[in-house]
């Protein structure tokens, strides 16, 4: 490739496939684009992720892998880490597409004879050579393109974006100054359910008023300051950041709720603006889901690079239920906005309570989860919070919000 292939660029390589994906099972299942599942780092067992995972209604799920940083044998061995024997974590997949470079791997036939095999039986593997990328990005968004590096990728992001945006709104608004805040926050496909279900433009999805019965969930990695400590290369930080910054975000995006920022190594999501309360809370443990495997990806991947073992991993989460007011930060800015109220404080002072790989809920949440969800909480001491009271509170951990989804 013309330029090092590193860990960023295969970050934003995962997205570009994962929207691909949602828009091409969209337009074969005949659904809206938010009605396709698209998870990332999905957790396969023995400390390894499948890179992408897809469902469409009505259709089996399958595996995507961005194999075009590696070698052929650490390619083939991967997968077959991964793949090599049956797990009931496949829930149903049938098939595998490996993404890769034909032109860099020698004695092809060979090479894909043992990729094959090193697969279990029950997935089928397909092929998705990089040239068939770079033409299904020109036939979807609009946009040439002739190299996987960092300079054709960036003027990609600017085409998906726009791309997004028109098929959001059926083209109109073309250029509206809210067009890059609510493309940050919202995903495209829950900007386009806005618009056709709720009848909502640009102007009025954020707007500045009271919002009630919202669902606010704060996830902060575990032994992040131990991480940094550890680290000698300041590059190291930035790269395991910035993958988590994209998991995460994705992870929000995929449950249809709405990013609202990062502080460091946290990440604020707020569930409901435009919902009734109950499926907000089925939105907000879905990405608490997603957010435990984001975490335990990004964790294990810069133990690698580590000499000290670190204390804990994965992330942490606190969630809340509650009124916000949503505020430009100056006059008359569409695109400047930010939150107050009190589900923030809490979800805050919940978190503190969680530890790895735990969620610590309110009441009020709790009272709105379904009888099938309740089983995965159990209640705790009630938590004293600074200037707010003593907090009544609901722990769950990933392993029962796992278990719920398998019964």
């Amino acid at each position: 490739m013309p330029q090092p292939f590193d860990s960023e660029l295969g970050a934003f390589v995962d997205e570009i496939c994962a929207d691909l994906c949602r828009v091409e099972c969209a337009a074969t299942a005949g659904c809206a684009p938010g009605q396709v599942s698209v998870e990332r780092e999905v957790a396969l067992g023995n400390d390894v992720s499948a890179d992408i995972r897809v469902e469409a209604p009505g259709a089996p799920p399958f595996f995507v892998e961005n194999k075009l940083a590696y070698a052929p044998a650490d390619l083939v061995a991967r997968l077959r880490r991964k793949y090599g024997q049956p797990s009931p974590a496949w829930h149903g997949a049938q098939r595998l597409a490996v993404l890769l470079d034909r032109a860099a791997i020698p004695q092809w036939a060979e090479f894909e004879r043992g990729l094959r095999a090193a697969v279990a039986p029950g997935l089928i593997v397909e092929v998705w050579d990089v040239a068939q990328l770079l033409a299904r990005i020109r036939a979807t968004f609009q946009h040439e393109i002739t190299d996987i590096s960092r300079t054709s990728l960036l003027d990609v992001r600017t085409a998906i974006e726009r791309a997004q945006w028109r098929i959001a709104f059926d083209g109109k608004f073309p250029d509206d100054p809210r067009a890059a805040t609510l493309l940050w926050h919202l995903s495209p496909w829950e900007l386009g359910r806005l618009y056709r279900d709720e009848r909502l433009g640009p102007a009025e999805i954020l707007e500045p008023r009271t919002y009630h019965e919202v669902v606010v969930v704060m996830a902060d990695l575990c032994s992040y300051t131990s991480f940094v400590r550890d680290t000698r290369d300041p590059g190291l930080i930035r790269r395991r950041l910035t993958e988590y910054y994209s998991l995460a975000r994705h992870a929000v995006l995929n449950a249809g709720g709405m990013l609202y920022q990062f502080v460091g190594d946290e990440v604020v999501a707020v569930f409901g603006l435009h919902r009734s309360p109950a499926p907000a809370v089925v939105q907000a443990l879905t990405c608490v889901r997603s957010l435990f495997a984001a975490g335990t990806a990004v964790s294990l991947a810069w133990q690698r690079a580590l000499d000290r073992v670190q204390p804990s991993k994965g992330v942490h989460i606190g969630i809340a239920m509650g009124d916000l007011d949503l505020m430009p930060f100056r006059p008359f800015s569409p695109t400047h906005l930010g939150f107050m109220g009190e589900a923030l404080n809490l979800a805050t002072r919940l978190m503190t309570e969680a530890t790895s790989d735990q969620a610590v809920a309110t009441n009020t949440f709790y009272a709105g989860i379904d009888e099938a969800w309740r089983g995965a909480f159990e209640a705790i001491e009630p938590v004293e919070a600074k200037n707010v009271g003593r907090i009544q509170g609901w722990r769950t951990t990933r392993n029962a919000l796992e278990s719920v989804l398998a019964s």
